[in-house]
């Protein structure tokens, strides 16, 4: 029995990631297309991330911030200065959103604190927004089914019309949407006094739901019996026709509404038996690659490079997708060919002529 207090009932285990993917200790491989919960932006097994984790834990793990800095902090600070929009930022490190909103909630009280004005002490935000599962972020956070258990604990936050191009809230839609909705702001903000709202708080992008009109895709194709619910304490169904429209043949959602519905969403459903056809299931074609060209670096001497086994992507073959080697990369491996003599810089692998 597993002492994890899992979030799912039977997760698969992961034991490994490159790239995109994950893959599982049977040997299953997934697309993390969303990296993560919109955490691994670079793919998994980043060599250069990975160096740089191994080299900092031989120095040192950890150090509090009110008696130390340190050199990797203080150099992270200042290459992401130099892209924060704002004037002489100052950058204070956390270990997650939810940590940075409620230390951006607590920050903007102590700024007004510190100049003289405890009455400010409510935030605006919008509703539907997501900021976060802990309770400050949750309480500015719009999203009534992750809101509806703990509302005792929250009410602090005001929440003004979301931002959103489908069932635009704005009389006028679609013109004037943004002049209306600075002025709904505006008007929150009267109506609660301006001299005691501390913060507005609002995501560039809403990223943390579905975008209603966009196809979501199942495991499956061929699904029957589909049964799609949300997330809350108490899962709500949604209504096909209504919240969704399915392609059953595709194994494809596309949401309609997804008013107070709480995401993530589960789909549940049975698929039939569908024909696989394998592609690229032959090895790796091996070719000779031939380079002529010019040194540049050497006043244009003439140059021969020579790669005796090359195995190409068959996704990037050369007679698959062109002849110009102008217009596309090649990816693939490069093998090494022992029965050819060794080149000081290239081994045996092939081998450089200056003429």
């Amino acid at each position: 029995m597993s002492r994890v207090f899992r979030r799912a009932a039977d997760p698969p285990v992961a034991v490994r990631g490159e790239g995109v993917w994950i893959e599982d200790a049977s040997g299953g491989r997934y697309l993390d297309a969303a990296g993560g919960a919109i955490v691994v932006g670079i793919g998994h097994g980043d060599p250069v991330v990975a160096a740089a984790v191994e080299e900092q834990s031989r120095h040192l793990a950890y150090v509090h911030g009110s008696a130390f800095t340190t050199e990797p902090l203080e150099a992270y600070a200042a290459e992401l200065a130099e892209v924060v929009p704002v004037p002489d930022p100052r950058v204070f490190p956390v270990s997650g959103g939810s940590e940075a909103v409620e230390t951006a909630l607590k920050l903007a009280r102590s700024y007004h604190l510190a100049r003289g004005e405890p009455e400010r002490q409510v935030i605006v935000s919008r509703h539907l927004s997501y900021h976060g599962n802990t309770r400050g972020a949750l309480d500015v956070s719009g999203r009534p089914r992750l809101r509806a258990p703990y509302e005792p604990w929250l009410g602090h936050a005001i929440h003004v019309p979301a931002v959103a191009e489908y069932r635009c809230p704005a009389p006028g839609h679609p013109l004037g949407c943004g002049a209306w909705h600075a002025n709904e702001l505006e008007r929150t903000i009267e109506d609660v006094g301006s001299g005691r709202v501390a913060a507005f708080i609002a995501e560039p992008i809403g990223g943390a739901t579905p975008v209603i009109g966009d196809r979501y895709f199942l495991a499956h194709p061929k699904v029957s019996t589909l049964v799609v619910k949300d997330s809350a304490a108490t899962p709500a169904t949604l209504v096909a026709g209504t919240d969704y429209t399915a392609d059953v043949d595709f194994g494809a959602l596309q949401f309609l509404n997804l008013g107070s519905f709480t995401p993530p969403f589960k789909a549940s459903y049975a698929y039939g038996a569908v024909n696989e056809v394998g592609i690229f299931t032959q090895p790796l074609p091996e070719r000779y690659l031939r380079l002529e060209g010019l040194n540049t670096a050497q006043g244009n001497a003439k140059v021969l490079v020579e790669l005796y086994r090359v195995a190409f992507d068959p996704l990037k073959e050369i007679a698959f997708i062109s002849n110009d080697y102008n217009k596309f990369e090649l990816e693939g491996s490069l093998l090494a060919d022992a029965t050819k003599p060794i080149d000081a810089t290239l081994g045996s692998f092939g081998r450089i002529v200056q003429l």
